[in-house]
């Protein structure tokens, strides 16, 4: 009785990874850690089902996960899979409004300071405060 990881494997955009795998078992245990030897685990939770989202976001980093199944006495191990968690900075500008769409925070300057702008918030412009240039 085998468990397949199925993803995520490579490299994502999303802090909150949902991670899914293929297996036959009462229980699993599904581990993440940034480390190889899951020497200090990021998430370590107990499930009946085969797929977990992330209840906070991530760092960006690299992480390692696997997956313990557990039937009765017999215990199943994945195999360690990998995956990467990249950041991205982008905006969504509508009328007088700066969105940050990105997954990071973004630090915006001004002739009079700068703003950090979260991800998911968004500022007001005034006219003549930033210049907004597009590259096509």
């Amino acid at each position: 009785n085998s468990i397949i990881l199925i993803g995520p494997s490579g490299d994502t955009i999303d802090r909150t990874p949902r991670n899914n795998w293929y297996g036959h078992s009462e229980k699993y245990n599904l581990i993440i850690d940034d480390d190889p030897e899951f020497k200090n685990p990021i998430i370590d939770v107990s499930l009946i089902r085969s797929d977990y989202e992330a209840s906070r976001n991530l760092d960006l980093g690299e992480y390692y996960w696997k997956v313990i199944g557990i039937n009765n006495d017999k215990i199943t191990q994945s195999i360690t899979g990998n995956f990467a968690i990249n950041s991205y900075l982008a905006y969504d500008i509508e009328e007088n409004k700066l969105r940050n769409i990105g997954n990071v925070l973004s630090k915006i300057q001004s002739i009079t300071g700068f703003v950090i702008l979260e991800p998911g918030k968004e500022i007001e412009l005034e006219k003549g405060d930033y210049v907004i240039e597009q590259n096509e």
